[in-house]
């Protein structure tokens, strides 16, 4: 994922970066860190983790942090950060790949540890988790259950499924407004052509 990066010496040898993660641990944490993340602005994910495991213990509870900035930061501001909100000892971590880190906050693909819930994660400064941390192969289960739905429910108007996914599915609304959803009306319009020429 990246390199820890701990206090503040040599900071002129430190290369600028986007993303970076640390923890905040309520008790050590500013007691209005949450505020604070709202107040700057940040565009970044955060989750509680109250269920991992260690040696066959619970692990102290703590908060991921994941931010990912609109532009490359000197270590002086990210630390700036990282203390303001009360992160755990001022210390930081570089993300290199954002995604993979963004599943590791419901540690999606890592079926040894507990699995949170999507929709645990607060997603902050415009940024939208359900649609960050989908893989390509996510997206493509996602096409197969919708044109699955679709097939059951001889639903042939690409319309009906964007009003159904609006109010009822954010992922598969989020899947359809994107490139995929030109594969799902092509589906729908084909089945429909399909359908009606049978008979």
């Amino acid at each position: 994922m990246g390199s820890y990066v701990r206090g503040k010496e040599n900071l002129k040898k430190e290369r600028r970066v986007r993303n970076f993660t640390f923890l905040v641990y309520e008790e050590s944490a500013q007691p209005d860190w949450k505020e604070r993340i709202h107040k700057l602005a940040l565009p970044c994910f955060y989750i509680y983790h109250d269920k991992d495991i260690e040696k066959g213990k619970i692990k102290k509870p703590h908060y991921h942090i994941l931010c990912l900035l609109n532009s490359l930061h000197s270590r002086r501001q990210i630390l700036e950060i990282v203390e303001y909100i009360g992160g755990a000892n001022g210390v930081y971590e570089e993300v290199i790949d954002s995604r993979s880190y963004a599943r590791y906050l419901c540690h999606l693909d890592n079926p040894e540890k507990h699995m949170y819930s999507v929709s645990e994660v607060v997603s902050l400064g415009g940024l939208d988790y359900s649609e960050y941390m989908l893989t390509e192969s996510d997206n493509l289960r996602i096409v197969e259950e919708i044109m699955d739905f679709s097939d059951k429910y001889s639903i042939y108007s690409f319309a009906d499924l964007i009003d159904y996914s609006r109010k009822n599915n954010n992922v598969w609304f989020r899947v359809l407004c994107g490139l995929s959803g030109r594969v799902v009306r092509e589906y729908v319009k084909s089945k429909y052509w399909s359908y009606y020429k049978g008979r």
